[in-house]
């Protein structure tokens, strides 16, 4: 993974997505390899492929933070509704989840900021 990093530093980004693939080929339940790929392709504005990827760590990988990081994506995308589903499908998953009832909260107040 810091291999990764240090090509993505040097903007060798098909170089780094391809490490990344094979990390993730050999170990497909690491949600950290899926999220740094998800973010390889964020930061290099491929939101389509980072949605791509996280909804693949959904089967793969399922963590509240892969769950946390669609739902982040979703929302900076403009796609509230979409967004809170993902926060509600995650909470089925892992209702004990603090971080993810915050992250909902927080969604809902600022849809509602929006309705006023």
């Amino acid at each position: 993974m810091l291999y990764a990093h240090h090509l993505r530093s040097s903007s060798d980004l098909d170089r780094a997505r391809q490490v990344l693939a094979e990390a993730i080929r050999a170990n497909p339940s690491s949600s950290v390899l899926w999220l740094a790929s998800a973010s390889l392709e964020r930061s290099s504005d491929h939101a389509d492929r980072a949605e791509a990827l996280l909804r693949r760590a959904l089967i793969s990988a399922p963590s509240v933070d892969v769950w946390m990081k669609l739902s982040k994506l979703l929302r900076s995308q403009g796609r509230t509704g979409d967004a809170q589903k993902t926060l509600q499908d995650g909470l089925s998953k892992f209702p004990k989840s603090g971080e993810m009832w915050s992250l909902l909260g927080s969604l809902h107040e600022s849809m509602a900021a929006e309705l006023r």
